[in-house]
């Protein structure tokens, strides 16, 4: 059963034997049909995508619900995920099922994508303070989710969401997210660079940081973006856009080592 499936990964990985996904669902199934509870996750996520199969979501939930049914976490999560994007009240109760038991067994994603739930109160009863716990969770675990989670709590800090508002508290975690490329807390750092929240005022800074969200695709609100760049460009010195532009340059050059 092991071998059948460590055969069909080193086809679907290119690892150890030439990348031939066709091949790869002839040995996966084999060790799915066995229990393999990793295999069976495998060939859901081949149905999923269409990876040497027909593309095929009916069947990917199928041996999603044969890996979770052995506690596959992953398969928690993409269960969670395939329900959500049902996008109907039903589906997100679904969802939040799943996301719940991968929370539980310390998925970061689950917990970050649990606690965008209860923010919002897509499938669950809305709670700040089950989402900040979420986020509080999620936060000290893997990218990019942790830093996703950072991101929002950085938010609720920035207004009083949940907990007593601090900006200094929103700064330091908004940076956090930043330096790791999260355009969204990029955009929102330079929001208080340009308004003296949480950090003395710096243009400088505030129109580097814009720059670098931009760069990183911020297309949420890049228009808005650009227009806060316009703004502080209007208040800054030549010199000092011409050292902004250099500093977000050298951040991405050097993946945000000494990103100051």
């Amino acid at each position: 059963m092991n071998a059948q499936f460590n055969l069909g990964i080193m086809y679907a990985t290119g690892k150890g034997a030439p990348r031939d996904y066709k091949e790869a669902v002839k040995w996966i199934p084999m060790s799915a049909e066995q229990g393999n509870a990793e295999a069976q996750f495998s060939l859901g996520w081949a149905y999923l995508e269409g990876n040497g199969v027909t593309q095929d979501y009916k069947k990917a939930m199928k041996w999603y619900h044969l890996a979770a049914e052995q506690d596959h976490i992953d398969a928690y999560v993409h269960l969670g995920n395939m329900s959500a994007e049902g996008g109907e009240g039903s589906s997100f109760q679904e969802a939040s099922k799943w996301y719940s038991l991968a929370a539980e067994n310390g998925n970061t994603e689950a917990q970050f994508r649990l606690g965008s739930m209860y923010s919002s109160g897509e499938g669950v009863f809305q709670d700040d303070q089950a989402a900040l716990k979420c986020y509080h969770l999620a936060a000290q675990g893997d990218y990019p989710y942790a830093q996703y989670a950072q991101c929002n709590l950085a938010g609720a800090y920035e207004r009083g969401e949940g907990v007593s508002q601090d900006y200094q508290q929103a700064y330091k975690l908004y940076r956090s997210s930043a330096v790791h490329g999260i355009p969204e807390s990029q955009f929102n750092l330079g929001n208080m660079y340009s308004r003296g929240k949480g950090i003395s005022q710096d243009y400088q800074q505030a129109y580097k940081w814009y720059l670098l969200a931009i760069e990183n695709g911020f297309k949420t609100t890049i228009n808005g973006t650009r227009e806060h760049l316009m703004e502080i460009r209007q208040l800054m010195l030549p010199t000092q856009i011409k050292k902004a532009e250099e500093l977000a340059k050298k951040c991405l050059q050097e993946n945000y080592k000494n990103c100051d």
